[in-house]
């Protein structure tokens, strides 16, 4: 994941903005969602993580998780934290067998 400093995140979205004429509050609506999903991204999905991350009280990040219906974000963030990394492969059933060798 991708760390940018808040400064240099703002100046992509102003560029952004001015290039695609986006009005001042959908710039400001994506400037922190962005910056929400990210926190979120980097704590694992950890709400009070993601709040020092951001510098902000964990209920003020609830609150704005909810205004900008991100707690999906939150759940999958979860969910891809608990996927095995290597998931385990399907033996057969002369490999599950102990002692058995395969001929080769």
């Amino acid at each position: 994941m991708n760390h940018f400093p808040p400064a240099e995140l703002a100046r992509e979205f102003a560029q952004a903005a001015l290039d695609a004429e986006v009005r001042e509050d959908d710039y400001l609506w994506i400037a922190r969602t962005a910056l929400l999903v990210q926190a979120i991204k980097k704590a694992g999905g950890n709400q009070s993580k993601a709040a020092r991350i951001l510098g902000i009280h964990r209920n003020l990040l609830a609150r704005r998780l909810k205004r900008f219906k991100l707690e999906a974000v939150v759940r999958e963030v979860k969910r891809l934290q608990e996927l095995p990394l290597f998931p385990a492969k399907k033996r057969s059933e002369s490999e599950s067998r102990v002692g058995v060798r395969k001929a080769g």
